[in-house]
């Protein structure tokens, strides 16, 4: 798994939590989204955790990560709850956008339902938005 977010403290704190999972192997951690891409291919990551407003992250990052050939996770992890940002990174490959504010315990194991190929999103009011762009693109 790679970690990327903008935020040091945030990172290690984020590096430290998934440490304590024995599923999940820590193989870098960045904070930018070129470094994203450059760790994810060189070590393979099966999963890739971003910070959505961090430089070089959001929809481009996550299309640059999901062209890999191996085709790692994608999930958004961001204090943004902006429909605009979660459902462009959707659009763009994420398995999930998850909000800083809303996962606590559950990281692990939300990670772990994204990687199964779970669509997560931990936004308020997330059904009915997507139920709204469902129905305006029939």
């Amino acid at each position: 798994m790679v970690v990327a977010d903008d935020d040091p403290a945030f990172r290690q704190a984020l590096a430290a939590l998934l440490a304590e999972e024995d599923d999940f192997i820590l193989v870098a951690e960045v904070a930018d989204g070129e470094q994203a891409v450059t760790a994810t291919a060189e070590h393979r990551a099966d999963a890739v955790l971003v910070d959505a407003r961090m430089p070089h992250g959001g929809a481009d990052l996550v299309r640059a990560l999901a062209s890999l050939d191996h085709r790692p996770a994608v999930v958004g992890l961001s204090g943004n709850a902006d429909a605009a940002t979660w459902t462009g990174m959707l659009r763009a490959g994420a398995a999930g956008y998850l909000l800083k504010t809303a996962v606590a315990g559950d990281l692990a194991v939300l990670l772990r339902r994204c990687m199964r190929g779970e669509l997560i999103v931990t936004v308020p009011g997330a059904a009915e938005v997507l139920r709204r762009l469902l129905e305006s693109a029939a």
